[in-house]
């Protein structure tokens, strides 16, 4: 199965597109519908360009003076498919021809005659086929991959059921669908500008579009949701079927008698679901949604946020029937029954172990081993509960929403749990800092005084210039100098020479640097030649300061392999069947 990125890219393999040829970053098409069509046929035909618009950047006006494209859209009175031409940079005319045979004056949603409309418009846009098909197909011998079904695109020839989980009745789309959104917002960028604010989809819809509408129980909506942005609403609360509802981008729901029906394209978020009176299953996505079950059994889930399940009346959730909330989060989810307060005149609850026959008792259990809970009410003083809510996870009575004062009493007790655990306060990351502090301390206070390592190395420096391996002579340089130079200069040489070695006391704190001065003018102390030789080269602060390591340079060559996708706008444009 190819994702709907995949997909789009199956269905614009072939480079075509209408290009920008005014260079005033968009994408404007000219159009001309054909006198042959009826009235509502021609409405029909504006209102497939307007799908094609919504989704994409791309603009359909039927008067341009700047425009980049052209196209003819053809009646075909003899026919009941559809011809069309691909554009190209250098072929900015295009045209589709609709067949008009056996379609009726005033062709409803979900008729043949929308989805070919749909459908040719995609072929003078650019999109192709899925599989290497045109005019006629087989799903079993050129379906390229398993979603090349009209449930995804309405490129496709095949049908819905040839993929498992969706029958649409013999019914068809009315504008385009998951893959076909992620081709043409690929070619031309994606519209977010298209129902940026709060928007409704299926009853109760402010969408102004036809095909996103609902009306009544006996309508068939085949859609996918692009969605600009908002607080946006899925609300199928006119169907008495069992439903599944999933707000989850690039997944199928199961609307009215219809069987993955609608969807929702790939980025768009979703944050409200309505459910009609059967036993439906909601499914939430990442953010905070509410969830609205209606009458029946329903099993909600909420997802990932904070999410609110709301109540409008006592008989969305009864003990014959009761509603399962499947994965309920205490401090973050919510259930939120004011409306049924409200339309049994009570303005609080009070929570008891046991309802006692008073109206507004509400009754939380849990059972730790099965992770089992549930919320009851009673609501007219009967002693029974009138609303009666299950859940997979601990409903405690703050995460009730109701009229008035909630009673905190029983949440009281166990919101202090939390407080131990600011208590401490984190005070185990102030002591690690305290150690890591004086740790340096210590390694400066040495270096203090010492700015140079060479005190600590020139240790063997009096070695080989004296038989006496004390270090004392070095540490009060003046004291015991005078000691040592008397001595140098006997075994040495017995010739008063030793005299210039005498003053070598008062240089050497300058570092022994006159020391081989005196030493290298006379070549016959042999003997003595060693000693200033070590004595030098310790001293000299260059000998002991290591070379850094080596600085390693490394070349690194990295090759990207680019694919060249040569596009055949030098061919002319071909004809498409639908």
């Amino acid at each position: 199965m190819f994702t709907s990125q995949q997909a789009g890219k199956q269905l614009t393999r072939g480079g075509y597109k209408v290009h920008d040829n005014n260079a005033d970053g968009k994408t404007t098409l000219s159009y001309r519908v054909a006198k042959g069509f009826t009235p509502q046929q021609a409405e029909q035909a504006r209102q497939a360009m307007q799908s094609w618009q919504d989704v994409a950047n791309v603009t359909f006006t039927e008067k341009a003076l700047h425009r980049d494209g052209h196209v003819d859209i053809n009646d075909m009175p003899d026919s009941s498919g559809g011809v069309a031409s691909l554009p190209h940079r250098y072929m900015t005319q295009t045209s589709a021809n609709i067949g008009t045979q056996n379609v009726g004056a005033n062709p409803s949603p979900g008729h043949f005659f929308r989805m070919v409309l749909v459908h040719e418009l995609g072929h003078a846009l650019g999109l192709e086929h899925p599989g290497n098909y045109d005019g006629n197909g087989n799903y079993g011998r050129h379906a390229t991959y398993a979603g090349d079904t009209q449930a995804r695109s309405v490129m496709s020839y095949f049908s819905e059921k040839n993929q498992p989980g969706h029958d649409f009745k013999s019914l068809y789309p009315s504008a385009p669908m998951m893959d076909d959104i992620a081709a043409a917002q690929k070619l031309y960028g994606a519209n977010t500008k298209t129902r940026n604010t709060d928007t409704t989809y299926g009853f109760n819809s402010n969408t102004n579009r036809e095909a996103l509408s609902l009306k009544s129980a006996n309508d068939n909506p085949i859609f996918c949701v692009w969605d600009g942005g908002g607080n946006d609403t899925l609300d199928f609360s006119g169907y008495s079927q069992n439903q599944k509802i999933n707000l989850n981008a690039e997944s199928f729901s199961d609307v009215g008698a219809l069987k993955g029906n609608v969807s929702v394209a790939k980025g768009v978020i979703l944050e409200n679901a309505v459910g009609g009176k059967g036993n439906d299953a909601l499914i939430g996505n990442a953010v905070a949604n509410r969830l609205k079950g209606g009458g029946g059994a329903d099993r909600l889930s909420g997802g990932g946020g904070a999410d609110t399940f709301v109540y409008d009346h006592a008989s969305d959730s009864t003990p014959d029937n009761p509603d399962v909330i499947l994965d309920f989060q205490s401090g973050s989810d919510k259930i939120d029954v004011r409306a049924v307060l409200k339309q049994a005149n009570l303005s609080a609850l009070k929570y008891v172990e046991r309802l006692t026959g008073q109206p507004g008792q509400a009754v939380i259990s849990y059972n730790q081993g099965s992770n089992e809970g549930s919320l009851a009410l009673d609501l007219t003083g009967n002693g029974k509960a009138d609303l009666l809510i299950k859940s997979l996870g601990q409903i405690k009575a703050g995460d009730v929403l109701a009229l008035g004062d909630t009673p905190t009493a029983n949440p009281e007790p166990k919101d202090p749990k939390p407080a131990p655990r600011p208590q401490p306060e984190e005070p185990k990351p102030k002591p690690e800092p305290k150690p890591e502090e004086p740790k340096p301390k210590p390694r400066p206070d040495p270096c203090e005084p010492k700015p140079r390592p060479y005190p600590r190395e020139p240790q063997p420096r009096p070695d080989p210039c004296e038989p006496q391996p004390r270090p004392d002579p070095y540490e009060p340089k003046p004291r015991p100098y005078p000691r040592e130079p008397q001595p140098r200069p006997d075994p040495c040489e017995p010739q008063p020479r030793p005299d210039p070695c005498e003053p070598r006391p008062r240089p050497y704190p300058r570092e022994p640097q006159p020391r081989p001065d005196p030493c290298e003018p006379q070549p016959r102390p042999v003997p003595c030649e060693p000693r200033p030789i070590p004595c030098t080269d310790p001293c000299e602060p260059k000998a002991f300061i290591r070379n850094s390591r080596p600085a390693y340079g490394f070349n690194t060559h990295s090759g990207q392999s680019r694919a060249m996708h040569a596009s055949a706008f030098d061919q002319s444009a071909f004809s498409a069947r639908g």
